[in-house]
């Protein structure tokens, strides 16, 4: 919703082939992506960069608004000032939930390899595939996705915040994982279901699971070691296996719900663990 009417524009077009995608960089550094409909794709090739990849030295800020489509590959290749980003959705699509175009990477641009040796986020047909994310960034909006992908955000260990919508029914397994400066992460009250190892040793301090949550999957908090305070929401039936090893939990209450709670999922605590019911 950020009013962007008052602010200094310099310099302004559309792309696609409808031209009904405007894209507009202000003086403050901020790149705004509005219109109608998809964002081509472009590539690290300097004959085919993104029109506003020429501000790149300026531009610290990006917000696309709700009413885009999809964003192609490549979209926001070399804008490594960027500190925080708006998006309607993770990955190429609303509806994209699995491959290497689910993930929050993708419209940086990416490249593959057959080494597991690389940062990546995807591994899909022999291939790892590796995303041009800037490390300047810290921040992360999600404002009208149904989901989470698979694995989209793995391993993005800079980013510290990553804000979600309600609106969201699922996020996938590994979604936040291997990101041990991620520190606020809310998960939204219309969550139904939280993948295996979501948020595995990541560095959060604090999680809320909402009411309609039925399980928390095996691995989901693992190796949290920062985490010392949970609210199990009063749906949740089963905690799977290792689901909060390895945390700094000191209080934790079962709601009454629950009916199974599988091995090792409160084992190597880092404080004193007190299990209430």
């Amino acid at each position: 919703d950020e009013d962007t009417s008052t602010l200094t524009i310099v310099d302004s077009g559309t792309v696609g082939s409808a031209a009904t995608v405007e894209w507009v960089v202000y003086s403050n550094g901020l790149l705004e992506i509005k219109g109608q409909g998809a964002v081509p794709s472009f590539s690290s090739s300097s004959s085919n960069l993104a029109p506003w990849a020429s501000h790149a030295s300026s531009i610290t800020k990006i917000i696309v608004r709700d009413t885009i489509t999809s964003i192609g590959s490549f979209a926001f290749y070399n804008l490594n000032k960027v500190t925080s980003i708006t998006l309607p959705f993770v990955g190429y699509s609303r509806t994209t939930t699995t491959g290497y175009t689910s993930a929050f990477g993708y419209v940086f641009g990416y490249h593959t390899s057959g080494s597991s040796s690389y940062n990546y986020h995807q591994y899909s047909s022999s291939n790892y595939y590796s995303f041009y994310v800037p490390s300047s960034l810290k921040t992360v909006v999600i404002t009208d996705a149904t989901q989470i992908p698979a694995g989209a955000f793995y391993s993005l260990d800079y980013v510290k915040t990553v804000k979600m919508n309600d609106g969201i029914k699922s996020i996938g397994s590994s979604a936040f994982s291997a990101n041990d400066v991620l520190s606020q992460c809310i998960i939204p009250e219309s969550v139904e279901t939280i993948g295996f190892s979501a948020f595995s040793t990541t560095a959060l301090s604090e999680v809320y699971i909402p009411d309609l949550v039925s399980a928390i999957e095996q691995n989901t908090f693992y190796g949290c070691t920062k985490l010392s305070k949970a609210n199990l929401g009063n749906n949740v039936a089963t905690i799977g296996t290792q689901a909060f090893y390895n945390t700094a939990l000191s209080t934790l209450v079962i709601p009454d719900s629950v009916t199974t709670i599988n091995n090792l999922a409160f084992a190597q605590q880092t404080s004193n663990l007190t299990l209430k019911s």
